[in-house]
């Protein structure tokens, strides 16, 4: 209830989603008769206010939607006169082809419909199957396209992934090409250290032999 009043207290107008245009035929002793239900992109409208007209889905007693209206008998014609029966077409959202789709007149529920028959998975496209809610029936060939699809993905995915192993691979080689420089530079700079200590040492050696030698002659 609280979340009747909840939805009753807000009106909005959705983006663009799959909706269920109804088209019924509305008398004025409350009698409806459902004419056709059409599947389709497009927007819908929450209530904005209560009244005992309106349509419910339902969904194992839980109500997932709820759209009142007030339809009036009354024609405006040079003499004004009352029609006894009138076409309404209403914008509901398409919630899956389950549950059921109620209407009420004055409170008292006067018709429903099966949503299940939006779609009975028969391989017949009949009654208000289409494409939209009932691609199985209605599209031809549509497990062969659904297969397409899957191996077409399943190829997106393998050359992503051949992509992605590509660009890890040359990471790798960048990387050990980088290595390979600088253990080389290191390399050289030790060997140049080496060279470095082994001509010092070198040079070490010939200068105190030389002071040695001439120490040497001069006590001569």
């Amino acid at each position: 209830m609280i979340l009747l009043l909840f939805v009753l207290s807000f009106s909005s107008v959705f983006a663009e989603t799959n909706v269920m245009r109804v088209d019924f035929s509305l008398s004025e002793d409350g009698t409806v008769r459902l004419i056709n239900v059409e599947n389709s992109k497009g927007t819908y409208e929450e209530a904005n206010f209560s009244a005992a007209d309106f349509i419910q889905i339902v969904d194992e007693d839980v109500v997932k939607y709820y759209l009142p209206y007030e339809e009036s008998f009354y024609r405006l014609t040079d003499l004004p006169s009352f029609v006894d029966e009138k076409l309404v077409t209403k914008k509901l959202p398409y919630l899956g082809s389950r549950g059921e789709l109620n209407f009420y007149k004055d409170g008292n529920l006067k018709f429903s419909f099966e949503l299940q028959d939006l779609c009975n998975l028969d391989g017949k496209c009949t009654g208000y199957e289409n494409k939209i809610n009932c691609p199985f029936d209605c599209q031809q060939n549509y497990i062969e396209s659904l297969e397409e699809r899957a191996e077409q993905k399943k190829l997106e995915e393998e050359v992503k992934a051949d992509l992605i192993k590509k660009q890890l691979q040359k990471a790798e080689q960048e990387i050990a090409e980088k290595n390979k420089q600088r253990n080389f530079i290191l390399l050289m700079a030790i060997i140049g250290m080496v060279l470095l200590f082994t001509l010092y040492i070198i040079l070490h050696k010939g200068v105190k032999h030389h002071i040695k030698h001439h120490k040497n002659n001069g006590r001569r």
